[in-house]
């Protein structure tokens, strides 16, 4: 009597457990919790093209292809076609052009705020969700 029930409370914790694991992989809906950024510098299709080549074969696949979400962006500074390392990341950090060899700082010598700080201090709490309205605050201010 003793053995059977703690078998029948060991098949309930089991077929319990195993009902909970098929739940959450087939019903819940998983959201993501961080995004992950790679800024690669000189990532064109055109350097592309000869890596996969070179990797093994024109067919191949690269890492960078397995990624679910990509993007290319084309950014260049005002007074150059081809930015240096920080008027690119002034242009991602800020969403404006600045000189090649200025990082952050407008042509007046004055530091500029990032996206960041501008929706922060808008009190926007959701811009990473939502950034076309940040978009048109910020081009109502221009």
């Amino acid at each position: 009597m003793k053995w059977r029930n703690q078998l029948l409370a060991l098949f309930c914790l089991l077929a319990f457990a195993g009902v909970g694991v098929l739940y959450f992989q087939h019903w819940v809906i998983r959201k993501p919790f961080g995004i992950i950024l790679f800024v690669g510098e000189g990532l064109s299709p055109a350097r592309l093209a000869p890596t996969r080549a070179y990797a093994a074969g024109a067919g191949t696949r690269l890492n960078l292809d397995s990624m679910a979400h990509a993007a290319l962006v084309m950014n260049y500074s005002k007074d150059f076609a081809a930015p240096d390392q920080a008027a690119a990341a002034t242009a991602i950090a800020t969403g404006e052009r600045v000189t090649n060899r200025t990082l952050a700082i407008n042509g007046d010598g004055k530091p500029m705020k990032s996206i960041v700080e501008q929706a922060y201090r808008s009190d926007q709490r959701g811009f990473l969700r939502a950034p076309d309205r940040l978009e048109r605050r910020r081009e109502d201010r221009l």
